[in-house]
């Protein structure tokens, strides 16, 4: 070590903090010191009711979600097969084009168009399908959700008043 260094010091010791023990409160007497058996008796059961309504609804939910999933790709695997289909019927006329008359081209030329506007429109139909069906699956969580919250603090509450 240099002159010009400073020696490192320790750290500071550190002073020990006891934290009081926890107490545990057995709630049991203060019920039936507080609430007859039958209030205790019908607040348990309708915090358990809410209890199974809540993980019914959470079913619900998860069900409502899957069945939009499932249609939401069975519409885009449906609307893949018409533009599919719309593209192939394009296909053919452009083949088509190439061996007809002037007319006929012009003609074929204006079918073409169409189908290329409608493959298009199918799209465009399609994407707007897809946003409408999200936007009711997440308007329909947030609904479940919203409803589950309250059904929680209708539980809780319950809870509170079986622990007072």
């Amino acid at each position: 070590m240099s002159l010009t260094e400073e020696p490192e010091l320790p750290p500071p010791p550190v002073p020990s903090v006891k934290t009081p023990p926890k107490m545990v409160v057995d709630a049991s007497h203060v019920l039936q010191n507080r609430c007859p058996a039958d209030e205790q008796r019908d607040l348990t059961t309708r915090l358990h009711e809410l209890e199974n309504e809540a993980e019914q609804l959470k079913s619900r939910a998860d069900d409502v979600t899957h069945r939009v999933k499932v249609e939401l790709a069975t519409l885009k695997t449906d609307m893949l097969k018409e533009r599919s289909e719309t593209e192939q019927e394009r296909d053919r006329q452009h083949n088509q084009v190439a061996g007809c008359s002037a007319d006929e081209q012009r003609d074929l030329t204006t079918r073409l168009h169409e189908l290329e506007n409608e493959a298009e429109q199918l799209k465009s139909q399609a994407n707007d399908d897809t946003c409408r069906r999200k936007t009711e699956l997440a308007t329909l969580q947030m609904d479940m959700l919203k409803e589950h919250g309250e059904m929680e603090k209708e539980r809780d509450r319950q809870h509170n008043q079986v622990a007072e």
